[in-house]
């Protein structure tokens, strides 16, 4: 017999307690009044076997008569069908009246050999197949329609089945006969069917490249197989039947077919070593798996930020979401392409976002969030993902922390090991022609020099990576291991919104013969930023400054800790061990100023001409470059960690580094308002410094300061703030300037409760946040999302009243720990408070169990 991977498959092993209210039930089930249709006569012809030109197509679709137990809920394709009345508990009630059909009069039934019952040993099965975290393999569920528990398993491995008959059975006699199908239609002779004889005894072998059963234990009127699944196995929800000789005579077999009335969800696997998701890493693979919430990086690259995310992966309904998503993708058509993990990937990274197919996420990054819900609002993937169920419309709005957050839940869901990345400093180049972000300085009509630009460099973007080997790309395994997948809108990759998977080593070696992604990833994390100036006589741009090394400045995920983030505190900035991060820059890039460095930079500049077609010197006239005044300076001092709703100022130094005095005409200081995207969207203030000199070795400083009335006052920017220093220089027509990014700090929610609890227990939670601004706070509205529920409001978004200035909310939360996810140890929830004067105001809880 086949290696079990975890199934014991002893007889002993078989918990057997169920078995006989199961069979119970079940005879009750077959009872007259259980059947829909009228009593059908059998015709001999239909007892003979299959004659010479019979099919395996036709025993699934019932060649052979049949029976079964009224389904309770709707199989996975007529639930597609109505899509979007999944939260409507009465109209899908309505909407699904199957009609059982039989075609086996129950009279008959009950005077032969039949099935009455399969047991599928959920308990069992789930403990051995990482799957009882799931919630929906409990008897804890959401849907009243929906509270027995389901199998979830994963593939590579076997499962146990307990088959119950109304009698005795012997397994060869009766020729015991499964089939197992995916899809609304059987497709014989494909990856999406198997019928597979039960096999005994001595001969009880399988190869593990094929689906196969074998007999491992019976009783009087029991036979309980293991069923194996092989690691290519497409995922999904899969139905199956069970056939048997009931009858056998000289010259007539009389042959009827069991079909199940519940499907067994398939789903990938990350523990068995032939699957593709294999991870051998035990600590990632908790954190990339099994860890149900983690943080969410953000901020810059001088000022990184942490909130907690709940990606909720084994919440009830989740797991039946993502495999949802997996059949939208795939045009609600099974197929092979199902079993493979690079392609539902890449058809996830589609679906996840709106433009092309109405998936689960539409992008907003105007500022106005009217008819949806502000992206900084959301905590957690879980909401996200049961509102596109329950509405079948695309989720308004989201940013790519938020596509970025609900990919992570659909692939932990489905067993693929994914993990959040943000890289600081990332660059996106519009024309896609050299490796550089472009800015133009040109005066504009009031004589002050400024930048135009088509690209953009944000101050952070987040994508996931996914795990897996790629054998479609290079047998060898070259591009094994994490994959970039970004569910973000921004570019489309052959004509379709999709990135990824891209191999993170394909984008280190700039190979972009791989992916067609490669390029555009490679830019992000490497591009320049250039300046340029338009040459009067030649009449082509001049380049007059390069930043090098600026883009992917440092790109970091969540360290593997397994559990839900316990930094310091949301939103505060600090190290490494602060905030938990994990430094993974060194595999997007070589060291900087390598010379493994600049040949791939060379390389790919190369590569970026030839695939656009343009050659960079009909645009930029880079024989000409130039270069401004090498001897001044200038600095723009840290302005370190400012709250809001505080005066703050911070100081620039204009430095003389030559042997020679130094006029300048006139410096020239902002602080703009700017997106995290890059958007410049308007001047908070501005001061002007006329005529001064610069003695040689010596700087001059200038300070300017700022009213606390700015930080507010345009709260829909989010308090990132740019500053920037222009200095015009007596003798030279080139100026001189420094810029830089800044983000304001949040007060936070502050929370207190018990540290420990048993997951019975009631637990009373006190939240706490003080008005740090000289206005009332209104329209304020509380959400809160996580593995704890609040006891005392039917809703987790709830209005609070007005918070007038420098007073303190203060609130009791009477809170519940769910039940799911099993064997963690520990349930949290994040809470955001939102204002029409502040926004994204958030705290954090976590507990202990204790058993």
């Amino acid at each position: 017999m086949g290696n079990s991977a975890g199934v014991k498959g002893s007889p002993a092993s078989v918990t057997k307690e169920s078995d006989d209210s199961l069979a119970e039930a079940t005879h009750e089930s077959f009872s007259r009044n259980s059947f829909t249709s009228p009593e059908v006569s059998i015709d001999p012809d239909m007892c003979r076997g299959p004659s010479a030109d019979w099919s395996i197509h036709d025993r699934f679709t019932r060649r052979f008569p049949w029976y079964t137990c009224e389904r309770a809920w709707p199989p996975a394709w007529d639930r597609d069908a109505e899509f979007g009345y999944s939260s409507d508990h009465h109209r899908i009630g309505l909407l699904f009246e199957e009609e059982t059909m039989m075609e086996v009069d129950p009279l008959l039934l009950e005077e032969r050999l039949h099935v009455t019952g399969v047991n599928l040993h959920i308990k069992e099965n789930t403990e051995a197949h990482h799957t009882n975290m799931y919630q929906c393999t409990g008897d804890q569920r959401r849907h009243p329609a929906r509270m027995k528990p389901e199998l979830v398993i994963r593939r590579g491995q076997e499962f146990l089945m307990t088959v119950l008959f109304d009698r005795p059975c012997d397994p060869k006699q009766s020729d015991l006969t499964l089939t197992f199908n995916l899809g609304e239609d059987y497709k014989p002779h494909t990856k999406l069917s198997s019928t597979m004889k039960v096999k005994v005894g001595a001969n009880a072998s399988y190869s593990r490249t094929k689906w196969g059963a074998t007999c491992v234990g019976q009783d009087a009127t029991s036979l309980t197989l293991a069923i194996f699944v092989p690691a290519h196995t497409p995922v999904g929800e899969w139905e199956f039947s069970i056939t048997a000789v009931v009858e056998a005579k000289e010259d007539c077999e009389v042959i009827w077919q069991y079909t199940h009335n519940e499907d067994v969800a398939i789903i990938f696997n990350p523990w068995c070593r032939e699957d593709v998701v294999y991870l051998d890493d035990e600590d990632w693979r908790k954190e990339a798996v099994l860890n149900d919430s983690g943080p969410q990086y953000s901020g810059s690259v001088s000022r990184m930020a942490a909130s907690s995310w709940f990606y909720g992966q084994f919440e009830d309904g989740i797991l039946e979401v993502a495999l949802h998503l997996v059949r939208r993708a795939f045009g609600f058509e099974a197929t092979p392409a199902m079993g493979s993990a690079a392609r539902v990937v890449k058809a996830l990274t589609q679906i996840v976002n709106a433009p092309d197919d109405d998936g689960v996420l539409m992008g907003n990054w105007s500022g106005e969030y009217e008819g949806g819900t502000r992206p900084t609002k959301w905590n957690g993937s879980v909401k996200i993902l049961r509102q596109y169920m329950d509405t079948a419309k695309p989720v308004k709005y989201g940013q790519c922390w938020v596509f970025a957050g609900v990919l992570i839940t659909v692939c932990r869901a489905l067993g693929i090991p994914c993990r959040g990345v943000t890289s600081y400093n990332t660059a996106h180049n519009m024309d896609m022609t050299s490796l550089a972000v472009d800015y133009v300085q040109m005066k504009n009509e009031s004589g002050y020099w400024c930048e135009i630009s088509d690209d953009s460099v944000w101050s952070y973007h987040v994508w996931g990576e996914v795990w897996m080997r790629r054998p479609d790309l290079d047998p060898r395994g070259e591009y094994d291991g994490w994959q970039v997948v970004d569910p973000t809108p921004q570019e489309r990759s052959n004509g379709i919104y999709t990135c990824g998977p891209c191999p993170v080593r394909a984008v280190k070696e700039g190979d972009v013969r791989v992916d067609d992604d490669v390029g555009f990833i490679f830019a992000e994390v490497n591009a320049d930023r250039v300046q340029w100036r338009e040459n009067q006589l030649t009449e082509t741009l001049v380049e007059c400054g390069r930043s090098k090394n600026f883009a992917g400045k440092e790109i970091i995920t969540h360290r593997p800790t397994g559990r839900p983030y316990r930094g310091a505190s949301i939103r505060s900035y600090g190290g490494p061990q602060k905030l938990e991060r994990y430094d993974i820059t060194h595999t997007y890039k070589y060291e900087e100023g390598s010379k493994k460095e600049e040949v791939v930079l060379q390389k790919m500049e190369r590569a970026f001409q030839r695939l656009s077609g343009v050659n960079n010197s009909d645009i930029y006239n880079t024989d000409y470059i130039t270069k401004g005044t090498d001897d001044i300076k200038i600095e723009i001092e840290d302005i370190g960690d400012v709250f809001v709703g505080r005066d703050f100022q911070f100081s620039v130094h204009v430095k003389n580094t030559g042997s020679h005095m130094r006029s300048v005409k006139r410096l020239v200081l902002k602080v703009l308002y700017k997106t995290y995207f890059g958007a410049i969207t308007g001047q908070a203030q501005g001061k002007e410094f006329e005529s001064f000199q610069v003695t040689p070795g010596q700087s001059e400083t200038f300070i300017m300061k700022m009213d606390s009335t700015v930080s507010w006052i345009r709260e829909k920017d989010d308090l990132h703030f740019h500053i920037k220093a222009v200095a015009e220089i007596d003798d030279d027509e080139n100026p001189v300037s420094e810029q830089t990014s800044f983000l304001l700090r949040q007060p936070n929610i502050r929370l207190l409760g018990p540290t420990s609890c048993h997951v019975d227990d009631d637990l009373d939670v006190t939240v706490t946040f003080t008005n740090p601004l000289p206005v009332t706070l209104t329209n304020c509205q509380v959400d809160i999302e996580g593995s704890l529920s609040c006891e005392h409001t039917t809703q987790d978004i709830f209005a609070i009243p007005d918070i007038p200035s420098g007073s303190t909310w203060k609130s009791v939360l009477h809170m519940k720990p769910h039940p799911y996810p099993r064997r963690k140890q520990m349930r949290d929830f994040s809470i955001g408070l939102e204002s029409t004067q502040l926004r994204n105001i958030i705290g954090y809880y976590a507990v202990t169990l204790t058993e």
